[in-house]
């Protein structure tokens, strides 16, 4: 069977040196990534994309839990870095990442994948399908790159960010985001045997939470909170709902008015829910808090925040409205039944979100 060969190139306004190191930074994998073609990192060995990194990620494919391996074989700044696949769903993956320079403040990137499908000539009929997939992936992660490259905010001062919840829909986009825009981010997890060098230990329940060991922190991002969408609201899931926002939030309110220099910034997640059902009534922030259930939920949630406030530090209250992505959320349900031309509309259609 021939190599198949797939090319994608998109002019950049920033000059190729800017364009090379962004690609070196951690987490940039992730934040080109698309929502519906999610990658898991389960290891790397090395650093950045020189020659000689591994890297193993857990993704899926056509739904089939799948392990990705890959090496990186070639390099050179600012110029170009290719890596291929060592263990994967292809026969052949070699995806060569090509920097070209036009002019002093803009560039051309280029991506450029070898492939070939397993399963021989047997797989002849689905290369159709795997063209116009690479298409939409790359499609995606060009925009992505050209957005975040030509939207920076001037010169951004590095800083030391605490996130919980990091491992949740929003927490999983914020991540990798805030990572090439070449901050530091520190995670928050639940499991004691995550030995990232990015992971802190706490258990929020029981206001175990050693902030002095995350160094220094400049801001503190607060995203807890199981998902409203799952599962019936019986009296016990709504104590968990309740529960697994107000107490993480007060156990980080509680540690960071302790600490010997507190972060200038608490973000403390909430949700639009604050309100209530409003129709096509226009919402703002002096509209009275509604009386539904997820109203209670928000009213808790903010009330826990405002300690840090209190201490002097600055707090902001971010009510966030419905995340819709395939990577998670009410959109992940819908989207396998809806792309097979099974989904319906739900009640009379007129719902706002």
């Amino acid at each position: 069977m021939k190599d198949h060969i797939f090319t994608k190139k998109t002019r950049i306004d920033v000059p190729v040196e800017t364009l090379f190191a962004w690609h070196a930074r951690n987490g940039a994998i992730n934040r080109l990534t698309p929502p519906w073609t999610p990658l898991t990192l389960i290891s790397r060995k090395g650093n950045g994309i020189e020659k000689g990194v591994e890297v193993r990620f857990k993704m899926k494919t056509l739904g089939v839990p799948t392990i990705w391996e890959a090496e990186h074989v070639d390099y050179k700044e600012n110029c170009y870095f290719k890596d291929r696949q060592t263990r994967g769903p292809f026969a052949l993956w070699e995806h060569d990442h090509l920097f070209h320079r036009d002019g002093p403040n803009r560039s051309i990137m280029e991506d450029r994948v070898r492939y070939r499908l397993p399963m021989g000539p047997c797989s002849l009929p689905f290369y159709g399908h795997a063209a116009n997939e690479l298409a939409r992936i790359f499609e995606y992660r060009h925009q992505v790159l050209k957005y975040d490259m030509e939207h920076r905010i001037g010169k951004i001062k590095k800083q030391r960010i605490l996130i919980s919840g990091a491992s949740g829909t929003i927490g999983q986009a914020l991540v990798p985001f805030l990572r090439t825009c070449g901050h530091e981010v520190v995670r928050l997890v639940r499991d004691p045997s995550d030995s990232d060098e990015d992971a802190l230990y706490w258990d929020p329940y029981k206001g175990q939470l050693d902030i002095e060991a995350a160094g220094p922190i400049d801001a503190v991002i607060s995203l807890n909170g199981v998902d409203i969408s799952r599962g019936k609201w019986t009296d016990r899931q709504k104590k968990l709902i309740i529960d697994s926002r107000v107490m993480p939030t007060r156990t980080l309110v509680e540690k960071m008015r302790a600490m010997d220099k507190p972060p200038s910034v608490f973000i403390s997640s909430s949700a639009i829910g604050l309100y209530g059902e409003g129709g096509d009534a226009e919402i703002t922030e002096d509209t009275p808090m509604g009386r539904s259930f997820i109203s209670e939920v928000c009213d808790q949630w903010e009330t826990a925040s405002l300690g840090a406030a209190r201490g002097g530090i600055r707090t902001i209250q971010l009510r966030i409205g419905v995340v819709l992505t395939p990577a998670g959320g009410a959109l992940e349900r819908m989207y396998l039944p809806f792309s097979l031309g099974l989904g319906t509309r739900l009640s009379h259609g007129r719902q706002y979100m």
